[in-house]
C-alpha cells in the first residue's frame, strides 16, 4: 500500500479528531460562515464553487436547507437524448435481419448508453439543482441494475427517469415503480418467476437491499411467499417492451407474509412491507451514511424513522430533518466521508469552473476509478466509503485530477455556444433523410416487416404450420402505431388458417368492435375466417373492418419482405439444438389461403400497400435500410457511432479561464491559501509555513497542491 493511500485511509477512517482540533467553531445556526456554507453545499451537491458559497453565507441553517429542498425538481435542466423519448426499438425482432445487422444494433445500443452517461454527467455539471442529481444517483445505487444485463439502453433511460421523478417524492410510490420496472425485472430474473416455478431473486433483494435490510424483520418463509406474490410480473413480449402482468403465470392463491394472509401482488407486497414496524431504520441509515457521517447515531435513526413514517414516507420531510440535525452540522462530522468518483470528478469541475468537451473521457475516468454509471458491480450497488480507495483507484484518482487541472487551458465556450450546444445523442450513423411517402387515406403504410417465428411440426399425425411476423411503424386511416404483430396458423386439413393480431400498440384505435376470440388480457384478437362469421362482421365498425381487410389483402406482400431474413435459413442453432423452421413456400401458401378466406369475409383493401423506411431512430438503426452498407463498413460505422455518442458541449454556470481568476472570486478575507482551502476542503491542510508562502504567488501550483492532497479526497 502506497504512502498516499495510507494517508487517505487514515483521513477517511479517523479524521474526526483532526477535524475537531483544526476546524473553527461553528458560526451558529442563524448565520452560516464560509466553512458551513461549503459543508452544506458539498454534502448536498457536487463540490461548491466560490459564487455558490458567497450566496449561501449568512443564511441560517434552516434557510439554507429549505432553499436546497425547494430547488429539487425531477425535470432535468437539459433534455435527455432524443432517443429516450422515442418508441421502443424492436430488439427481439432485429435478429431476424441477420447477425451483422444484429451486431450493428448492439453497437447502437452501447452508443446509446455512452450518450446517456455523457448527458447525465453534463446535467450534473450544469444543473442549478445538484441535489436532484445526488438523490438520483443515490437511488441508482440503492435499486442497482446494470445495462449489461439486458443491453437495453431505453430501459435504463426509463429507469433513470423514474429515479429522477421520484428522487425527493414518496418512497412507497418509488418502490412500486421500481417493482414494475423492466430493467429491474430482467436484472433479478423475475421474467422467470412463474407460479409453476417461483424465482426468489427479486423477493430476496426486495427485503434485504431495497426495504428492510439484511436480517431485519423478515424470515425465509416470507421470501418464498413474496416470490409467489411477484409471479407473473414480467415484460411484454409483443408491442412496446414495458411492464406486463401475465395473469396466466401469476399465483393468485393466498400467501402468508409477516403473519398476514392475502392474495398479494407486487403493489400489495410493497404496502405490507412498508407498514412493518421494522421498516424505516435501514433506509434512514443509508441516508445518514450518504449525507451525515460514517457512524449512524441509533437514537437519531430511530427519531428520524418515526418522523418519516408520520410524514407518510414522503422524502422531503426526512431530508429536511436529516440536514438540520446537530450531527450534520457538527464540525467533527466533516472529512468523514470519502468522495465517490462521480462526486470527485463532477465536484472538481463545478468547484473550479472548468469546461468539458469530451464526456466520453469523463465516463472512462469514472470507470477507471470504480464507478461506471449505469453499471454497478452487482445488485448491492457500489460498496462506497473507504472501499472507493485501493491501490489501483488511488492512482487513477491522482491521474484524473491532474488531467482535470490541465483542462483550464481548454478553449472557452461562448455563452451562445453553450446555450445552443447539442444535447441529444446521434444514435447510430447520423440520421439520413427519408422522403415522405405518398400515402392515401385508405393506404396501409409499413416501415419494416420482421419475420419472428416460422414453425412446421407434426401434432397427432397432422402437420401444423405457423408464422409470426411483426409490422413496425404502421400507419392506417390517420393513425400511426409502433407495431402490429400477426400470427397465422394452419392445422392439418382445416379449410382456413387461424388469424390473430396483437393489438397492444394500437388500442384504443383498433378492433374495439371485432367479434372474434378477443383476449383482452393478452391483447390479441383471433378468428378463423369462416363464412358463418359474416353475420357478425356486418356489425363491426367500418374502421375495424377496413383495417382487417388491408392487413389480409396485403399479407402475402408483407411476407415477401421477409424472404431474405435470417429466420428463413435452412436451419439454426439455438440453445445447443438444431432448429428447423418452416419452408418459406409453405408459409406463403398458408398466408395466401388466409388472405382469400378473410377477403371473402370482409372485402378487399380500398388502398395500396406503401412500404417505406421508418423515420430516423424508429428501428434503433436510424432508419438505415441499406444493410449491405452495414456489412461492408461495419468497423467504420461503429467508430462513427462511438464518436457521435459523446457529442456534447457544456460548462458550469460560472466558468473561470485561469486559476488566478478563480482565486480572485474567493469569498471571505484573510490569506488566499486559507480561503482556497475553505472552499475546496472539509478539513484544512497541515500548516506548511514558508512553503505555502513560496507558492501562493503561483495560483496553478497552489491549486494543484490543494486538489492533489489526501484531504481533497474526503468530504
Amino acid at each position: 500500500m502506497t504512502h498516499a493511500l495510507r494517508k487517505i485511509r487514515r483521513l477517511a477512517l479517523a479524521i474526526a479528531a483532526v477535524a475537531g482540533a483544526a476546524a473553527p467553531a461553528a458560526a451558529g445556526p442563524e448565520a452560516m460562515d464560509v466553512d458551513e456554507a461549503r459543508h452544506l453545499l458539498s454534502r448536498t451537491g457536487f463540490g461548491a464553487a466560490p459564487h455558490e458559497i458567497s450566496s449561501t453565507v449568512g443564511l441560517s441553517y434552516a434557510e439554507g436547507v429549505d432553499r436546497i429542498l425547494a430547488g429539487l425538481d425531477g425535470t432535468p435542466s437539459k433534455p435527455m437524448p432524443a432517443w429516450t423519448e422515442a418508441w421502443g426499438y424492436p430488439a427481439e425482432e432485429i435478429w431476424s435481419l441477420g447477425p451483422t445487422v444484429a451486431e450493428f444494433f448492439e453497437v447502437n445500443r452501447a452508443a446509446d448508453m455512452e450518450g446517456l452517461r455523457a448527458w447525465w454527467l453534463s446535467e450534473m455539471i450544469t444543473t442549478p439543482n445538484p441535489m436532484t442529481e445526488r438523490l438520483t444517483l443515490f437511488w441508482h445505487d440503492h435499486f442497482a441494475t446494470s445495462f449489461f444485463s439486458s443491453s437495453n439502453a431505453q430501459w435504463m433511460a426509463n429507469q433513470h427517469r423514474t429515479f429522477r421523478s421520484h428522487s425527493a417524492g414518496n418512497f412507497n410510490a418509488l418502490t412500486k415503480a421500481v417493482m414494475h420496472d423492466p430493467a429491474m425485472l430482467d436484472y433479478l430474473t423475475n421474467l422467470e418467476n412463474t407460479k409453476a416455478a417461483p424465482n426468489e431473486n427479486l423477493a430476496r433483494e426486495f427485503f434485504e437491499l431495497f426495504t428492510l435490510g439484511q436480517g431485519r424483520g423478515y424470515k425465509e418463509a416470507d421470501i418464498k411467499e413474496a416470490a409467489r406474490a411477484l409471479t407473473g410480473h414480467t415484460v411484454s413480449e409483443r408491442g412496446e417492451p414495458g411492464f406486463h402482468f401475465n395473469m396466466e403465470t401469476h399465483d393468485f392463491g393466498r400467501k402468508t407474509i409477516f403473519g398476514t394472509r392475502g392474495r398479494f401482488d407486487a403493489e400489495a407486497l410493497v404496502d405490507l412491507t412498508l407498514s412493518q414496524e421494522e421498516f424505516g431504520p435501514y433506509i434512514v441509515e443509508k441516508f445518514w451514511l450518504e449525507f451525515v457521517s460514517d457512524t449512524p447515531d441509533p437514537s437519531e435513526i430511530a427519531r428520524l424513522s418515526a418522523l418519516w413514517k408520520d410524514a407518510n414516507l414522503d422524502l422531503k420531510p426526512l431530508l429536511r430533518a436529516l440536514l438540520t440535525t446537530d450531527a450534520f452540522w457538527d464540525p467533527d462530522a466533516r472529512g468523514r466521508l470519502v468522495k465517490s468518483p462521480t462526486e470527485l470528478v463532477v465536484g472538481t469541475i463545478r468547484s473550479l469552473g472548468l469546461t468539458v468537451e469530451d464526456y466520453g473521457d469523463l465516463g472512462w475516468a469514472l470507470e477507471e476509478m470504480g464507478q461506471a454509471l449505469f453499471a454497478p458491480p452487482n445488485v448491492a450497488g457500489w460498496s462506497g466509503g473507504t472501499a472507493w480507495i485501493n491501490d489501483a483507484t488511488a492512482s487513477a484518482r491522482a491521474m484524473v485530477l491532474s488531467e482535470l487541472l490541465q483542462w483550464r487551458d481548454a478553449p472557452e465556450l461562448s455563452a451562445d455556444a453553450a446555450a445552443t450546444a447539442p444535447m441529444m445523442m446521434l444514435s447510430g450513423s447520423r440520421p439520413r433523410s427519408v422522403p415522405a411517402p405518398d400515402v392515401g387515406p385508405h393506404d396501409l403504410r409499413v416501415g419494416q416487416v420482421f419475420a419472428v417465428v416460422a414453425e412446421a411440426e407434426r401434432e397427432e399425425d397432422e402437420e401444423v404450420i405457423a408464422h409470426l411476423m411483426t409490422l413496425f411503424d404502421v400507419s392506417f386511416a390517420g393513425h400511426t402505431w409502433r407495431s402490429l404483430s400477426i400470427w397465422v396458423e394452419l392445422f392439418g386439413d382445416d379449410e382456413a388458417p387461424y388469424f390473430a393480431i396483437f393489438t397492444g400498440d394500437c388500442q384504443p384505435d383498433c378492433f374495439a368492435t371485432w367479434p372474434g376470440e378477443n383476449d383482452a388480457e393478452d391483447q390479441w384478437i383471433g378468428f378463423t375466417p369462416h363464412p358463418e362469421l359474416r353475420g357478425d362482421v356486418e356489425w363491426v365498425a367500418t374502421k375495424d373492418r377496413e383495417l382487417i381487410a388491408a392487413l389480409a389483402t396485403h399479407l402475402p406482400m408483407l411476407l415477401e419482405q421477409t424472404r431474405d431474413q435470417y429466420v428463413w435459413l435452412p436451419q439454426q442453432e439455438e440453445d445447443g439444438e438444431t432448429y428447423q423452421p418452416a419452408e418459406f413456400r409453405d408459409v406463403m401458401r398458408m398466408v395466401k389461403t388466409a388472405r382469400r378466406a378473410t377477403v371473402d369475409l370482409v372485402g378487399s383493401a380500398k388502398g395500396k400497400l406503401v412500404l417505406a423506411a421508418s423515420a430516423p431512430g424508429r428501428l434503433g438503426l436510424n432508419g438505415m435500410t441499406d444493410y449491405a452498407t452495414i456489412e461492408s463498413n461495419f468497423e467504420d460505422l461503429a467508430v462513427e457511432i462511438e464518436e457521435a455518442a459523446r457529442t456534447f458541449a457544456a460548462e458550469p454556470a460560472v466558468y473561470f479561464r485561469t486559476s488566478a481568476a478563480w482565486f480572485a472570486d474567493l469569498p471571505g478575507t484573510g490569506p488566499v491559501s486559507r480561503r482556497a482551502e475553505g472552499v475546496l476542503l472539509a478539513v484544512p491542510l497541515p500548516a506548511a509555513g514558508a512553503r505555502t508562502e513560496r507558492i501562493v504567488g503561483d495560483p496553478d501550483a497552489l491549486l494543484r497542491r490543494i486538489v492533489l492532497s489526501p484531504q481533497y479526497q474526503v468530504n
